[in-house]
């Protein structure tokens, strides 16, 4: 799935955050794929230990619009992927979608993961949004799903959000 996207602008010197470090593994990940790419991360939870060359990581909570907009004011700069890997919350991925996507760069792409599977439905029709939002959605970006589910577990199921 991710090729589809990354693999046209992978040596690009982009900038990309993640909401979630949990592990830092796909923090390491982007690291080696992105040769060129600032990877900053979002975590609950500090993780210091992956703060090095071009990965930096922040404390912020993905549902607190002041946290949110601290972290974009430290990172000063738009963003050409996010990656909402965090809580898996439906409320807290739309949440931060609506507050980080006006900060995405022209043609920027903002993925959110592992959506619930009672969630689905209203990323689908994009319901789970507030009405007004789903205007703006519609207008401003182009939308893709992928489920992905056939690996066995129930919330593999990934919405894509490219800007126009």
């Amino acid at each position: 799935i991710y090729e589809k996207f990354f693999e046209p602008i992978k040596d690009k010197n982009l900038n990309i955050l993640e909401i979630g470090v949990a592990n830092g593994h796909s923090h390491a990940a982007w690291y080696k794929y992105f040769t060129n790419s600032n990877i900053y991360g979002i975590d609950i939870y500090p993780h210091p230990e992956l703060n090095k060359n071009r990965i930096k990581t922040f404390v912020a909570d993905q549902n607190s619009e002041q946290d949110l907009q601290l972290v974009m004011d430290k990172i000063d700069t738009t963003l050409d992927i996010i990656i909402d890997d965090g809580s898996h919350m439906g409320e807290h991925q739309v949440f931060s979608f609506i507050h980080l996507n006006k900060h995405l760069s022209d043609n920027g792409i903002y993925v959110i993961e592992d959506v619930q599977p009672q969630h689905i439905n209203g990323f689908k029709d994009l319901s789970i949004f507030p009405a007004d939002f789903k205007e703006y959605i519609n207008k401003h970006f182009n939308v893709e799903y992928f489920d992905t589910r056939k690996s066995g577990k129930p919330d593999d199921f990934i919405v894509s959000f490219t800007k126009k």
